[in-house]
C-alpha cells in the first residue's frame, strides 16, 4: 500500500468529487483463489456484489459493501495417516462484508485497503465425480485484509484487489490433518461495476 502511495504520489490531481457525495456501485467479476499451505492449484469462480461510497473529502472515501464469492482450490492433494489422495476439487461459496477507505489521486485512479468478513455458506469437494460436503469440517467465518487499486470511466468501474486471509481454514481434527492446520484461502479478484450517485 505504501509502494503505491508512493509511485502515485506524483498523478495527484483536482478531483471531481465533493464532500458528502454519496455513490452506489453494483459489480460482478471474477475471483482466482487457492489454498495456502497445502498442494493445490488456482480456482476460478465467479463473484459479485454492491458497495455503497461516502466521501469524507473530495479524495478521500470509505465505502461499505456486500458481495458473493466462489472460492476454492483445483488440483487439491491431501495426505492421511501417510497416504497422499487426490487431485480434489474444493469449492466454497462466501456472502461477504467489505469495509473499506479509499484515497483519489484524481477522478479516475484509486487505492483502497480494509477489513474483509465472509460466511461460509456451501464447502463442497469432489473427487472422481463423488461431491462430499464438507462445510461442518470448516470454520464458518473468514477474515482478509484487501488491498487494490480501482479505475473509474465515466460512470464505469474497474476494480482489482488481493486479499491475505487472517484466519485458518481448518477446524476440525480431521480437516486439520487433510489439508495441513495452515490452511488458508487466499484470493485475488477482478470486477466491473457501474457507479450511481445517490446524492
Amino acid at each position: 500500500m505504501l509502494l503505491g502511495l508512493t509511485m502515485c504520489g506524483a498523478m495527484a490531481a483536482q478531483t471531481h468529487y465533493e464532500e458528502g457525495e454519496v455513490i452506489l456501485t453494483p459489480y460482478a467479476g471474477a475471483v482466482t483463489s487457492r489454498m495456502m499451505g497445502n498442494e493445490n492449484s488456482w480456482k476460478v469462480g465467479l463473484a459479485g456484489g454492491v458497495k455503497v461510497q461516502f466521501f469524507l473529502t473530495p479524495s478521500f472515501s470509505v465505502s461499505i459493501g456486500s458481495n458473493y464469492t466462489h472460492l476454492g482450490a483445483k488440483d487439491q492433494y491431501q495426505y492421511y495417516q501417510n497416504e497422499k489422495t487426490g487431485p480434489y476439487d474444493y469449492r466454497l461459496d462466501y456472502i461477504n462484508t467489505d469495509y473499506l477507505a479509499q484515497k483519489y489521486f484524481n477522478d479516475k485512479f484509486y487505492v483502497f485497503a480494509g477489513f474483509h468478513v465472509g460466511w461460509l455458506v456451501n464447502a463442497k469437494s469432489e473427487l472422481a465425480g463423488l461431491s462430499t460436503d464438507i462445510k461442518d469440517e470448516l470454520h464458518e467465518g473468514s477474515c482478509s485484509v484487501p488491498v487494490g487499486v480501482g479505475f473509474n470511466f465515466g460512470k464505469l468501474n474497474v476494480n482489482a484487489r488481493f486479499d491475505y486471509p487472517i484466519n485458518r481454514l481448518s477446524k476440525s481434527t480431521y480437516s486439520k490433518e487433510l489439508l495441513s492446520k495452515k490452511a488458508r484461502e487466499m484470493q485475488v479478484m477482478v470486477t466491473l461495476g457501474y457507479n450511481i450517485q445517490l446524492l
